[in-house]
């Protein structure tokens, strides 16, 4: 039991406090007949050597939570203080993409699963076909 559940879950909430290194940037000049320019590229050994370091990736944790693509705990408070009116937060929450992705899934499950519901009732009990 220990092997099945706890460990995949101290897995999983170790990894999700960690994020994939950035890449080592390496910014050449090449000269030519037409003259020069700035080329920036990967330089993929010294990227490689940080994430062979350090294999789970930087340590950022719950952080990465908070950020604008997730829960957006400065958005949030920000629409908090500069709003007048609770439809105007409300207004303004709907724009960041988790809570307008979590909307949709409520609004969702909670309109189709009585639909179904009663659907698969009256298919049970014979009254339609």
């Amino acid at each position: 039991m220990l092997l099945f559940i706890a460990f995949p879950l101290v897995s999983v909430v170790l990894q999700s406090v960690h994020t994939a290194h950035e890449a080592v940037l390496v910014t050449v000049e090449n000269c030519g007949p037409f003259g020069c320019k700035k080329e920036t590229t990967i330089d993929q050994d010294a990227t490689s050597a940080i994430r062979a370091a350090e294999p789970l990736g930087r340590f950022v944790g719950l952080d990465i939570y908070f950020d604008r693509g997730h829960l957006a705990i400065a958005e949030v408070k920000q629409a908090w203080t500069s709003t007048k009116s609770l439809s105007a937060f409300f207004q303004t929450i709907g724009n960041l993409p988790f809570y307008r992705s979590m909307a949709f899934t409520l609004t969702f499950t909670f309109t189709v699963t009585p639909v179904l519901i009663v659907l698969g009732l009256m298919i049970a009990l014979g009254l339609i076909l």
